[in-house]
């Protein structure tokens, strides 16, 4: 029989590190078996931000926000859509790793709305990096910005590129010490000349020319590239330093990670994420069919199975390949 570590993915490695400006996991607040499940991707750097939020300049509402992110979790099924799901309390902050994952599981439901119409010229990656600087973060991200919105207003810009989705990611240098923010974009845009792009790139940051294009022949591989970049969490070489963590915080605050641009559409929900859906019932709460599985009981163990799937407990597939047999053995099955 399986432990509920084993279910859960429960416990994290202690610090042993004397280092007063690395994270420590020691004397870790409490989490309830609904909030262990939704961090089981995440468990260890969960814990790292909980033991140190003082240290990181978090908010006390911030702070108590993702302290009860995750709890209160119930399980409901929709005999109209055929589906279970997880509802919980959410933090909806930018650095906790189970929101952003919440976040991607969306943008990929956007992605695939805007690749069901059929581009004008074709889908384009295309990467845009600034140069490496000790500057701030926040800094950083701000001239990123600006230069993405100079490019855009160029006329070789506006005659090849009809519209798109840019990402933004933080990478850090471990060798310099130095961040790293840039761009991962999704154009739909005719050809563009790889030197005259880095030409007109290089006028716009007055100190990067690398920029990288490619064609995008798989839409799903291209929605899974560019979402990857949002459950991405920070190198360790960010998350265990209080001071490093804290500037990734503060420079997230307010900065939206998904952005569009040109004729993009909005989002517009559909049954795909749940929201149109009217009939959602409360089938039980996350934390008895955890114990339910830890005492060996077949529905629970199968319901398990089912929303574990899910990177982010929130929004979960379609059962129509897997009801028989499992959909008859669980609570709202038919």
């Amino acid at each position: 029989m399986q432990s509920e570590s084993d279910l859960t993915g429960l416990a994290a490695p202690a610090s042993t590190s004397l280092d007063p400006d690395r994270i420590s996991v020691e004397q870790q607040p409490p989490q309830s078996p609904d909030q262990v499940w939704r961090f089981r991707f995440c468990a260890e750097l969960r814990q790292r931000l909980l033991g140190n939020l003082c240290a990181l300049r978090v908010t006390p509402q911030h702070a108590a926000r993702f302290r009860g992110c995750g709890s209160h979790a119930w399980i409901q099924y929709s005999a109209s859509a055929d589906r279970y799901r997880v509802r919980a309390d959410a933090c909806n902050l930018r650095w906790c790793p189970a929101c952003r994952r919440s976040a991607a599981q969306h943008t990929r439901l956007w992605l695939k709305q805007i690749f069901e119409s059929e581009p004008t010229h074709g889908w384009k990656l295309l990467t845009f990096t600034m140069k490496h600087s000790r500057s701030p973060l926040a800094a950083q991200i701000k001239k990123l910005r600006l230069a993405f919105r100079r490019l855009r207003q160029r006329s070789f810009w506006k005659a090849a590129v009809v519209g798109g989705v840019y990402v933004l990611e933080l990478g850090f240098n471990t060798q310099s010490n130095t961040w790293h923010p840039h761009f991962h974009v999704l154009a739909d845009a005719r050809y563009l000349p790889q030197k005259l792009l880095a030409k007109h790139w290089l006028s716009v940051t007055l100190s990067s020319s690398i920029v990288d294009i490619r064609q995008a022949t798989n839409t799903a591989s291209a929605a899974l590239y560019l979402t990857k970049y949002l459950t991405k969490s920070p190198p360790r070489e960010v998350t265990e330093h209080n001071s490093r963590m804290a500037e990734y915080i503060a420079a997230l605050h307010g900065a939206r990670m998904v952005n569009r641009f040109g004729n993009c559409p909005k989002y517009k929900p559909d049954l795909d994420d749940g929201t149109q859906v009217r009939d959602w019932e409360p089938v039980s709460s996350l934390v008895k069919v955890l114990s339910s599985a830890r005492c060996g009981d077949q529905k629970a163990k199968s319901l398990l199975l089912l929303i574990g799937g899910s990177a982010d407990a929130t929004v979960h597939p379609d059962l129509d390949a897997q009801k028989d047999p499992l959909l008859p053995l669980m609570p709202g099955g038919t």
